[in-house]
């Protein structure tokens, strides 16, 4: 989880309300107030808290005592975008900004310096008295231009919002758009009906929404462009938008909203009708039609279904620096054993070995079927020899029969030779199992999350979590089928969850367990993710085992947002 460089950077008001319309998986935003309590208590930007320096100087403190989600800690800014504000004329050198940027363990530092009455005038809405997260829980569409909206289908239908902002003017564009029922004495309503598949003609509507949008802007009125989930349709238009007004790339337009709402993405074909736009508008700048492949679109047939993997979780001993992927056993496994050239060719030399060896043990036993053949010949011989002339046909009858019979004993040995005499090879199932090396986990070189195991102080070993992707969890219960199952009969069957959100960040959610969830010696709430640093201690209901987070490998997608 990486922080920022101590940077600060002033903002404005927009920048402000922004932080309340981030998406689901979006990190949170922490919005600091330094001034007085008492005038904190007075109003406030819902969900703020009031920070104050002490004189000891060794960590921020929360004055407000608000009943958030979040409560404050020690280490609640880590790895978080931090907006500070206060009185007007803020700057940079007050003591609680100092902090911050001197710690250098907020993502960023935002400070607004016109107060909190210039903010009031822009956004009245957004200023409080609740100690509660009411306030701050609404949900607002995207912002992208001071009068431009992007949104989803919920976001059309909140008026209390659409009031909140001014919204007066609606772009609709759905499978069924008149489902959005808006007051026509209040309300422009662009309705276009249109499917989200890669195959529909979205080009037909970017000039026609183009001179909506431009319409209500020019009536100082605020405008809403919003599909079924504010993604591939809606975000298209508004692309489309911005590169006719600012004559800017496809590409650079797509960046610039996606900056706004993490959201966007327009399926393969609308991708291809916005680069496609940069010819007719003259943009010389030209952006890569292949930059997204595979989207179809929302309304396409499913593709099949790919199972989601489950977070493979290994258990390495104390004492030992690597385990079996996969294995949960409590007692160290023999360190895998790489075949060497020289056994390599030992074991050749042994196969050879044993095919000649049986090749030489058959042939002794032909050898001495022939000695015992010339011997009986020779035999047969002498009693033709004795027996005189009157024998002499009958042994020329038996001999003809005795050759007839070592003709047929010759056949018989030439398939035994062909079928292959000596002793069998090794069987090749067996050999090619010796041969499958099993996957080891490197407990320093470990992806994803690594936990401490201890109990009452003794380490009993480290849990390795490949936990890596936004939407993945990981689950600790007493079900066979948790991830981490733990057996104690204080803990639930689904106890907690560990997750990780866009930002990287590593948060447990207690599941609504019988006994609860402590972390750094406080019990968090349910259903209520709380973010996790390097050294947070866990522990699941009574049980006396804990959990102590010694590393959190960055997301290659948080890695690259960053840079």
């Amino acid at each position: 989880m990486a922080a920022n460089d101590g940077a600060v950077k002033t903002l404005d008001a927009d920048a402000i309300f922004r932080s309340f319309t981030a998406c689901p998986d979006d990190p949170k935003t922490l919005i600091v107030d330094v001034r007085p309590r008492n005038r904190w208590e007075k109003g406030h930007i819902a969900g703020s808290y009031c920070i104050r320096k002490p004189s000891s100087g060794e960590t921020l403190l929360d004055y407000s005592k608000a009943d958030y989600d979040q409560r404050w800690s020690a280490d609640v800014w880590w790895n978080r975008d931090v907006i500070v504000y206060g009185e007007a004329g803020l700057k940079k050198d007050h003591p609680v900004v100092a902090f911050l940027a001197a710690d250098k363990h907020a993502r960023s530092i935002g400070l607004f310096k016109e107060g909190l009455d210039a903010f009031q005038q822009r956004y009245p809405f957004l200023v409080t008295t609740s100690l509660r997260s009411g306030a701050a829980a609404r949900r607002y569409p995207s912002q992208l231009d001071p009068l431009l909206y992007l949104g989803d289908w919920t976001h059309a239908e909140a008026l209390e919002r659409h009031s909140e902002l001014g919204i007066k003017s609606v772009v609709t564009i759905h499978n069924n758009p008149d489902n959005l029922k808006l007051p026509a004495s209040k309300y422009s309503h662009l309705k276009i009906e249109l499917a989200d598949i890669d195959v529909a003609d979205i080009g037909a509507h970017l000039r026609s929404s183009f001179d909506f949008i431009e319409a209500a802007v020019a009536r100082k009125q605020a405008v809403l462009v919003h599909c079924g989930a504010g993604v591939s349709r809606s975000a298209t238009l508004c692309i489309a938008y911005l590169m006719r007004k600012h004559r800017w790339s496809a590409q650079k337009a797509l960046d610039y909203c996606k900056s706004r709402r993490s959201l966007v993405a327009p399926n393969d074909g609308f991708w291809r009708t916005l680069c496609a736009l940069e010819a007719q508008l003259g943009i010389a700048e030209r952006s890569d039609v292949d930059a997204f492949s595979g989207y179809q679109g929302a309304d396409a047939p499913p593709p099949a279904p790919i199972e989601e993997p489950r977070v493979r979780v290994t258990f390495v001993p104390a004492g030992a620096s690597s385990a079996p992927a996969g294995s949960m056993s409590q007692t160290a496994a023999p360190p895998p054993v790489a075949p060497t050239a020289a056994g390599a060719a030992a074991a050749a030399v042994k196969g050879r070995d044993g095919k000649e060896e049986g090749r030489t043990r058959g042939g002794s036993e032909r050898e001495r079927r022939r000695s015992r053949s010339r011997s009986r010949s020779r035999s047969e011989r002498d009693r033709r020899r004795r027996g005189g002339s009157r024998s002499r046909s009958r042994e020329r009858r038996r001999d003809g029969g005795s050759r007839e019979a070592a003709g047929r004993r010759s056949r018989s040995r030439s398939r035994d030779r062909r079928r292959g005499g000596g002793a069998p090879l090794a069987a090749p199932a067996a050999s090619r199992q010796q041969q499958v090396q099993q996957e080891w986990i490197e407990l320093e070189a470990a992806e994803g999350v690594v936990l401490e195991v201890l109990r009452e102080g003794k380490q009993l070993g480290h849990l390795v979590l490949e936990l890596q992707r936004v939407g993945q969890q990981c689950v600790f219960g007493r079900l066979p089928s948790c991830e981490v199952p733990v057996e104690h009969l204080s803990i639930s069957r689904a106890h907690a969850q560990l997750t990780r959100d866009g930002g990287g960040n590593l948060s447990v959610t207690d599941l609504g367990s019988a006994h609860g969830t402590n972390v750094d010696g406080a019990w968090i709430k349910p259903k209520v993710p709380k973010q996790l640093r390097v050294g947070s201690v866990l522990s699941l209901g009574a049980s006396v085992r804990q959990y102590k987070v010694v590393r959190v490998t960055q997301q290659p997608a948080a890695a690259a947002a960053q840079q």
